[in-house]
């Protein structure tokens, strides 16, 4: 089991591993509605991908820094890093992912270390 792991334009950054009951990986759905002329609402599947929750705890402050500063780095190039995980639920190998990060707060485990959370969204539809 090796640890979580995003790599942008080449730099890659090992993230620790999350906290054992804060992880999830969920399905997700992203549906498309239409009216037809008819009046009846049509729906489908647009793209499907898995979205990937994770809650770390006892982090220094400066990797929570660097993740920031690789989500910075997406929004202003408009690409998305790669995202790596073998686990015994999930494994994700080179998918492109978007970051959602949660607000740093001090953790409870450690101190003079933060916690956050943090959603890894697939962009590429399955």
């Amino acid at each position: 089991m090796a640890a979580p792991s995003l790599n942008f334009g080449g730099t890659p950054l090992t993230l620790p591993y999350p906290v054992v009951n804060g992880t999830a990986r969920d399905y997700e759905l992203r549906a498309v509605s239409r009216r037809t002329i008819a009046g009846r609402l049509r729906m489908s599947v647009q793209s499907a991908g898995y979205v990937y929750k994770m809650q770390f705890d006892a982090v220094p402050k400066a990797d929570y820094d660097s993740l920031v500063g690789l989500w910075e780095s997406q929004i202003t190039s408009g690409t998305y890093p790669t995202f790596t995980w073998t686990d015994g639920w999930a494994t994700a190998n080179g998918v492109s992912v978007a970051l959602d990060i949660g607000p740093m707060a001090p953790s409870a485990v450690e101190v003079g270390r933060v916690a956050y959370s943090l959603l890894l969204i697939e962009v590429e539809p399955r």
